[in-house]
């Protein structure tokens, strides 16, 4: 269902700037963001399910974040219009300050220099709204992301194509699931 969405661009869904944004993204990174931003995944979850280091996740969703926020930023779609970048301070600091996954020390860094610096402050606010706008889709279920992200996982190591995986999917549909997406299953279940 999700492949007839997508092959009809015209669609008013696709034609929502942040949905487009979002589908310019690498998978793993949209994955890990939308796992971070929709399921309310630690950093720790996030590192048991991608088996990546917390600084190379945290450094996935600042980039993402910087990502969909300029290219929303050219759309004008954003509350602020900001063309500047992250200062170095908030750069390293501000995914896991939105993600509630800094100590105090660390906190207090960033709220210091967020009341000296206005450009960081817009930018973080317009992060913010992105935020709860990408929470407020509901385009795709938990399980379905789930789904997707496996097969363009497996397309990727094998070298083919989403819809080779498919079909090869089809024929063996009693195929049982990796261990990995048992954890991931047990995890949204979890959460429920």
């Amino acid at each position: 269902m999700l492949e007839k969405i997508e092959e009809t661009e015209e669609n008013t869904i696709f034609s929502n700037s942040l949905i487009n944004a979002l589908r310019h993204l690498p998978f793993e990174r949209r994955f890990i963001y939308l796992l971070r931003t929709k399921g309310n995944f630690s950093y720790r979850d996030l590192e048991t399910i991608t088996i990546r280091h917390r600084d190379e996740i945290s450094l996935f969703l600042t980039e993402t974040r910087e990502f969909l926020r300029i290219l929303l930023n050219k759309e004008l779609s954003l509350p602020f219009a900001i063309n500047s970048n992250l200062c170095p301070v908030t750069y390293k600091y501000l995914s896991p300050y939105l993600d509630n996954e800094l100590n105090a020390l660390n906190i207090m860094e960033v709220e210091r220099h967020l009341s000296e610096c206005d450009t960081c402050l817009q930018i973080l606010a317009n992060l913010q709204y992105i935020h709860k706008q990408v929470n407020n889709l509901h385009l795709i279920t938990q399980d379905e992301l789930l789904s997707c992200f496996w097969k363009e996982t497996n397309a990727v190591k094998k070298g083919t194509s989403s819809t080779e995986s498919k079909n090869k999917e089809q024929k063996q549909p009693n195929k049982k699931l990796p261990r990995f997406l048992n954890f991931i299953r047990k995890l949204f279940n979890k959460q429920k």
